[in-house]
């Protein structure tokens, strides 16, 4: 008799566990970014959360924790209300695989909201006004330059303007609906490209969490359109641009043997490419915070290629350092990648 008794509860324990298996969670008002520094969002009590197949619970205490036991390995959040108060994100009532990590409910009021919204968009406009301004003068104030390679700059610079402004309602809601209490360096760095109203860097940062290897394919193309449009480009335009990018290019090449190729661009086509680390000795891998990352397989092989890439040598040894270096990379990243 003891012995079924014994085997019914080893079979329950399994049960039980699941039975008490709890999602921990918070409702609150977002993070927010003030004067460069992080401003906690504050816990909202008496939210009513709805998971379906469960009773709804209701947030409790300053801190707005709640929980509810989760039956399984994930669960679907349905509802959330609070009198005054709408999601931040609509989408997050949606499916969540069970985390020990506690689940994030952002609600602020509808005035609060519209009143973030404003005054981003309102930062961001002001932020490039301020740089079109400045740019105006600094091609005004171009020397052994013609009025019409003037004006010729002005409108690139017009042109890149009317883009911007493409951007601005999308990135002002992104600004405004970020819980800064959830990111990392990556996003804050985010926002602040935002309040300077780099808006393309920003944008591309914002989309950069996605595969990896299709961005690496999207700028291949980029360099081959780039390729294409600098031959359709008068010449004073194309000085007057290398003399605005060379400062941001590091390399042993002389700015005048630089100059000379830009000049000569019709007598050049691309006729290889290639990334570093080479597409064949390398792989991907979401790493924590830093999200999804290329990653080498190998750094002392992808050094050798390199060399070969650039300069044609057959045989090179690599340094003391790179094997360091490569041998630190497999390390701590290991773990991340997709094989």
């Amino acid at each position: 008799m003891m012995k079924k008794v014994l085997l019914i509860l080893l079979m329950l324990l399994p049960l039980l566990a699941v039975a008490q298996t709890k999602q921990q969670g918070v409702v609150k008002t977002r993070g927010r970014i003030v004067n460069g520094r992080l401003q906690r969002g504050e816990g909202l009590a008496g939210a009513i959360v709805k998971v379906a197949g469960r009773q709804p619970v209701m947030s409790q205490g300053a801190k707005g924790y709640f929980s509810f036991p989760v039956m399984g390995e994930s669960y679907r959040v349905e509802k959330v209300t609070k009198q005054g108060y709408q999601l931040l994100n609509p989408d997050d009532c949606r499916s969540y695989a069970f985390s020990r990590d506690t689940l994030s409910l952002v609600m602020e009021t509808p005035e609060q909201q519209q009143a973030d919204l404003v005054a981003a968009e309102r930062k961001i406009r002001r932020n490039l006004q301020h740089q079109l301004e400045q740019k105006e003068d600094e091609i005004e104030r171009l020397h052994d330059v013609t009025r019409q390679q003037k004006d010729s700059l002005l409108r690139l610079l017009y042109q890149q303007q009317t883009d911007n402004e493409r951007l601005i309602s999308d990135m002002a809601k992104r600004f405004a609906t970020l819980d800064y209490d959830q990111l990392d360096d990556y996003y804050r760095e985010v926002s602040c490209l935002i309040e300077d109203g780099l808006l393309t860097r920003a944008d591309s940062m914002l989309r950069s969490r996605g595969d990896v290897q299709a961005q690496v394919a999207t700028q291949l193309h980029r360099g081959k359109a780039i390729e294409e449009q600098a031959k359709k480009t008068d010449m004073a335009t194309l000085t007057n641009v290398f003399s605005k990018v060379v400062e941001e290019i590091y390399t042993s090449i002389d700015s005048k043997d630089l100059l000379e190729l830009v000049t000569n661009i019709n007598n050049y086509r691309i006729v290889d490419e290639g990334g570093f680390p080479e597409e064949s000795m390398r792989t991907t891998g979401n790493i924590g915070a830093k999200g999804s990352c290329v990653i080498p397989l190998d750094l002392e092989s992808n050094v050798v290629w390199l060399h070969k890439f650039l300069f044609n040598l057959d045989s090179y040894t690599v340094s003391d350092t790179v094997k360091e270096c490569s041998a630190k990379v497999k390390s701590d990243t290991s773990k991340y990648v997709n094989r």
